[in-house]
């Protein structure tokens, strides 16, 4: 269960604490090749931290530095992760097709969404935003 994880942890990683933007980090991650190897269960040692860290490296670029800042609770992105893992996972997609339709700001909008309705809505206003 710690790749479910995995996804928050690195975006909440990424925009809270690096200041990085999350399609930017998410873009990275593809093109490094993790993104294969997270779908297909090979990361299960990673933290977001480590798995964020490597992303940079593998992709040529210094790791950025810390933000000083603390959350004492997951924060949206954290959650915006997961959803997007969920979605990854209920409809069998790469996360390559995902990231060909939409942004990390989708899930975002959508995980404020979420907190008002059920995750099978979510997903049908997900599958309605794709097709148009």
């Amino acid at each position: 269960m710690r790749e479910f994880n995995l996804l928050g942890d690195l975006f909440e990683f990424a925009v809270c604490y690096c200041l990085k933007d999350a399609d930017e980090t998410f873009d990275l991650f593809l093109a490094c090749g993790l993104a294969k190897k997270f779908e297909k269960g090979e990361l299960t040692n990673y933290t977001g931290q480590t798995l964020f860290c490597e992303i940079y490296q593998l992709s040529g670029r210094p790791t950025p530095p810390m933000s000083l800042r603390f959350f004492l609770n997951n924060t949206e992105e954290y959650w915006a992760g997961q959803l997007m893992d969920c979605y990854r996972q209920k409809y069998k997609l790469s996360l390559k097709e995902i990231r060909a339709k939409f942004s990390f700001n989708d899930f975002l909008s959508l995980y404020h969404q979420k907190q008002e309705k059920s995750f099978a809505e979510v997903a049908f206003i997900l599958e309605k935003t794709k097709n148009k």
